[in-house]
């Protein structure tokens, strides 16, 4: 049963719950995009990968973390220690 239809035919709850729906989405974007998440995340991706011992893909993973690094939390060091570990020295 749809959510429209468990509210039944007066628009205003409807409307209501549309807008905190709306609400949540925008708040959620914004803390994507203000907060440090998807750095974090990235270096969880960074963390299982050295468990798993794929030198390779860590690389990859701290490469994409990089842009969302907050200042004064950068990996470029540790990615030119695994491009000179792998042989592989990309220009960006």
């Amino acid at each position: 049963m749809g959510l429209a239809a468990a509210l039944g035919s007066n628009p205003e709850p409807t409307r209501r719950v549309a807008i905190a729906a709306a609400a949540g989405a925008l708040a959620l974007g914004a803390a994507v995009h203000v907060l440090p998440v998807r750095f974090q995340y990235y270096l969880y991706v960074v963390v299982d990968l050295q468990r798993r011992g794929d030198p390779g893909q860590v690389l990859a993973a701290y490469e994409k973390a990089e842009p969302y690094a907050p200042r004064g939390e950068s990996r470029q060091r540790q990615i030119e220690a695994l491009r000179s570990h792998l042989g592989t020295h990309r220009d960006k």
